[in-house]
């Protein structure tokens, strides 16, 4: 019997083929956002498996000539047929200017390995953005950074013959370019110190940082000093200086490690100074966010160690044996008595209540003039808290008011809560954006009240709260809309029932070597743990 035989027509062309395999498509491309102003724009990128088998996303990565004010994360992701997944990306006009950059996805997409996504964005403002503002941190490897002036990185006692790591980082923490002229030694060149690269007509783009290395090789005993400046257009720091000290040592000297809490007793006292002065040399560390602090160098000797931070302060010997570790057996808290401390009474608010329990000595005022009107007896104290429903309007005359601005300018810390809020808007209008009509005293005070979850954004006080990321407030009336880009942001939630996110705890050096000004739309009363907050706004102050 003859065999029969069958045949089926078939286009066996190349896009036949790939029809079988993983295809990849992207919508919409290009990603155009359009002109943007004032406030972020957030585009979705759908991508989609159009091919017959399972698309495989193995890397996304953004252009080189990628815009910093495009915001971006995406993951490898598996995609079956005809399956999609979105990436949100965020333009932000935090400065002028066109935008541009790339979306680069891999994928097995035989016809496609890459597929390139543009981005488009003109970003315009119809209100003047925030200047640039240049924030200047040092640090030695394995400590913390040091932010504040005077910004220094002790390398401290080296053995001869080794080698330490540091950094000086730049950031920009502003609405608009800062302009870096020059950043690099200006006084005490060393050999044993090395600072690069040297910077010169760099640009730093709201959001981005310039990272220069320092190293500390240490050749011989004598002590080193060098000391790196940064000038640019930043309007309130022009010239920033961090001085870099170091020493090698060539006698026996031993390691030694220990944790400093907080003055509350209760939690950790993270970014506390930690020195010692042994053999001439003063050695500093800064402590990280468990309190802890340790030197790889100290000449064998017992010593006596000091810890700060902000307005309080301890001090303890230890024991340093050469060619040792020592690990202290207890940590140091930062002593109750070490700050002068002054309350303001107030209607429906009680701190004292919270330094009673902290051990806190403080003289309390019932009448505000008695404090504010006389400099001298101002300037005894370290902090003064203002308790909600004070006397606001004796404190707001020109002459008190002066007073309290120099007592801050000097160092000088301050607390105010809820109703007490005009002597933190007028006295230092340009930190927080209050609600109301700023030209009306008290119109803050017509927010309606809130009670709810408050989030936390500080590590710090993370960290002190045990890890908790929210605490339950009870805000009787006066908010905040928002803050300044040089106020920092500890609390924060839906202030409003809006939807969106309002500071609740906040705070700010008026400059550099300033006190801090603290101010929380809420009051101490409550659960325990808003009385922890308060522990850790105090031992901040």
């Amino acid at each position: 019997m003859a065999a029969t035989i069958f045949s089926v027509a078939c286009d066996c062309g190349d896009s036949a083929l790939y029809q079988l395999d993983a295809r990849i498509s992207a919508t919409p491309t290009p990603l155009a956002f359009g002109t943007v102003l004032d406030v972020p724009s957030t585009q979705v990128l759908t991508v989609q498996n159009v091919g017959r088998t399972e698309l495989m996303i193995t890397r996304v990565e953004r252009s080189e000539d990628w815009d910093a004010r495009f915001a971006f994360e995406a993951s490898p992701v598996r995609l079956a047929p005809e399956e999609t997944v979105e990436w949100a990306v965020t333009f932000t006009p935090t400065f002028e200017g066109p935008a541009g950059g790339a979306i680069h996805i891999h994928s097995n997409d035989l016809e496609a390995p890459v597929l390139v996504v543009p981005l488009e964005a003109l970003a315009e403002r119809t209100t003047p953005p925030d200047p640039g503002q240049l924030v200047v941190c040092a640090e030695r490897a394995g400590g913390a950074p040091d932010c504040e002036a005077p910004r220094t990185i002790a390398f401290g006692t080296v053995p001869v013959g080794d080698t330490v790591e540091g950094a000086i980082v730049l950031e920009n923490r502003g609405g608009a370019p800062i302009h870096v002229a020059s950043a690099g030694v200006v006084a005490g060149a060393s050999s044993s110190v090395q600072v690069l690269p040297m910077l010169r007509d760099v640009r730093i783009a709201p959001g981005a940082v310039a990272v220069m290395e320092v190293d500390f090789s240490a050749f011989d005993a004598a002590p080193q000093q060098v000391t790196v400046r940064i000038e640019s257009d930043d309007p309130i720091a022009p010239t920033i200086d961090v001085v870099i000290t170091g020493q090698g040592a060539t006698a026996a000297c031993g390691s030694i490690q220990g944790r400093i809490c907080d003055v509350s007793g209760n939690g950790p006292a993270s970014g506390a100074r930690v020195w010692v002065d042994a053999m001439g040399q003063r050695l500093e560390a800064t402590t990280d966010m468990q309190g802890d602090w340790s030197f790889d160098c100290v000449p064998e000797g017992t010593w006596t160690f000091t810890a700060e931070s902000g307005s309080w302060s301890t001090t303890f010997s230890a024991d340093v044996i050469g060619g040792q570790h020592t690990q202290l057996a207890t940590e140091q808290c930062l002593s109750p008595s070490s700050a002068a401390v002054a309350v303001v009474w107030g209607e429906w608010d009680e701190m004292e209540r919270i330094l009673d329990r902290m051990n806190v000595t403080y003289t309390m005022y019932r009448d505000v003039s008695d404090l504010v009107d006389d400099p001298s007896v101002l300037n005894q104290y370290d902090i003064v808290f203002f308790n909600c429903g004070f006397d606001e309007w004796r404190a707001l005359r020109p002459g008190p008011l002066q007073n309290l601005r120099a007592f801050v300018a000097q160092g000088g810390s301050i607390y105010a809560s809820d109703l007490g809020y005009d002597l933190v808007e007028v006295g230092w209008p340009e930190f927080i954006t209050f609600d109301g009509n700023d030209s009306i005293r008290d119109d803050a005070e017509w927010a309606p009240p809130y009670d709810g979850y408050a989030n936390v954004v500080d590590p710090s006080l993370t960290a002190a709260l045990g890890g908790a990321t929210q605490v339950y407030i009870e805000s009787p009336g006066a908010a905040m809309i928002s803050v300044s880009s040089q106020t920092s942001t500890y609390l924060e939630g839906d202030r409003f029932r809006d939807g969106g996110n309002h500071p609740m705890m906040v705070g700010f050096r008026p400059s550099p070597n300033a006190g801090r000004v603290f101010y929380t739309d809420f009051h101490q009363e409550g659960a325990q743990q808003v009385e922890r907050v308060f522990e850790w706004l105090i031992a901040n102050l």
